[in-house]
């Protein structure tokens, strides 16, 4: 029997060389075997990311929820724009009563937002994405810089993963979001 693996794609791991021929995932499934499932005891967290995401902040969107099950917010500031424009648009004049009231529990949404376990904040600027990740446990601090990025990939190998500085610095932040919440 497996270990209570949950089922789902695994992201990437350290060795990036092989690919599960079954799932063409960077990192081998579970061994054969039946797969645990998320039990009532199974601990729960809540995340969000927030601020203005650049690249980097768009895959960890992906990678996150896929190797972190709970309950994911977007509470970024192109995301949080957006509902409150919807929200201004639903208490118009040209909307009925249900509509203005799911307005108004938005607008309080956003104003109050529920809280998080981690909160993984990115503000980013000219090429540069500073990740904050916060939890009750601390915070870590991260950087990544595109233009460093790309002047690595300029001096690998032919057949190197110009991506592994993005998984790299993904595999980072994950770790230190299991470490803060």
């Amino acid at each position: 029997m497996a270990n209570g693996d949950t089922p789902g794609p695994k992201g990437t791991t350290a060795d990036t060389t092989k690919v599960d021929a079954g799932t063409l995932s960077r990192s081998a499934g579970s061994a054969p075997g039946t797969l645990g499932s998320i039990s009532a005891k199974q601990k729960r967290y809540s995340y969000s990311i927030s601020g203005t995401v650049g690249a980097l902040g768009d895959m960890l969107f992906t990678e996150a929820t896929n190797r972190l099950p709970g309950t994911w917010y977007d509470r970024t500031r192109k995301t949080t724009q957006l509902r409150a424009d919807e929200a201004a648009l639903g208490l118009s004049e040209f909307f009925d009563a249900d509509a203005k009231a799911a307005a108004r529990r938005t607008v309080a949404n956003i104003k109050a937002p529920p809280p998080v376990a981690v909160d993984i904040h990115f503000e980013t600027s000219e090429g540069v994405e500073h990740i904050t990740v916060r939890g009750r446990r601390g915070s870590r601090s991260f950087r990544f810089d595109f233009k460093q990025a790309e002047k690595m990939a300029a001096t690998l190998p032919k057949d190197a993963d110009v991506f592994q500085p993005f998984y790299d610095t993904i595999d980072k932040i994950l770790k230190a979001v299991i470490q803060v919440r």
